[in-house]
């Protein structure tokens, strides 16, 4: 009588793709042919990778069940349609940090200081501040603190202007805005056309022709 056994090993089915990405910090993206394409740029980062990878697989499950659907001009989640011009399409997976208010000794922000002296000791992205020490970092520090605490991806893509959500957990908390911080604060400083005066380069061609940190 003939049986079959089931393999000892768990076999993951979901297609996966190394492409170049023309936004160079987003790092992976599920598409509707039930694949996932992964920034090249970015496949050696392994906790970055596995982060991603689980982001994504929530929305091609979302996509299998029927609750997620997208097109060139909106994105409809379990019924509802969200316009893309609401969303940040530029960095959908960061979150920008040029205004923090956090209280002393904050989690987040004392996980980002040391992925940022991490970076700064060993160097690992010579052209690029974006990474060393800005968003991508800052972003970084929060899904692994969120994944910690409550050992789940914390979901960035549908957030829009009008997000106002708090998370606490063992005594911490921390309240997340929308794109842009939900407008209650204005990035631009009065004199920053002089960072281009006499035609300096703009600050991300630069960084591609020089090292960030000097050399002793």
């Amino acid at each position: 009588m003939g049986f079959k056994m089931n393999s000892p090993f768990k076999k993951d089915p979901t297609p996966v793709y190394e492409v170049p990405f023309d936004n160079p910090e987003l790092v992976a993206k599920a598409n509707k042919n039930g694949s996932i394409i992964v920034n090249k740029d970015l496949v050696k980062d392994d906790k970055l990778m596995d982060e991603a990878m689980a982001h994504e697989k929530y929305h091609l499950k979302d996509m299998m069940n029927g609750d997620l659907d997208y097109d060139a001009e909106s994105v409809t989640y379990k019924g509802k349609k969200y316009d893309r011009s609401k969303f940040n399409e530029g960095n959908p997976n960061l979150y920008v940090q040029w205004a923090l208010i956090y209280s002393k000794k904050h989690p987040i922000l004392k996980r980002t200081i040391k992925l940022i002296c991490k970076n700064i000791e060993n160097n690992s992205y010579p052209n690029s501040i974006h990474k060393m020490t800005g968003p991508t970092v800052y972003t970084k520090a929060i899904y692994r603190i969120h994944n910690e605490l409550f050992n789940q991806i914390l979901c960035n893509k549908y957030r829009n202007k009008d997000t106002d959500k708090t998370f606490t957990s063992n005594n911490i908390s921390y309240r997340i805005y929308g794109i842009d911080y939900n407008e209650y604060f204005t990035f631009k400083h009065d004199l920053n056309h002089l960072l281009f005066v006499n035609n300096k380069k703009h600050w991300v061609q630069e960084e591609k022709e020089k090292s960030l940190l000097k050399k002793d």
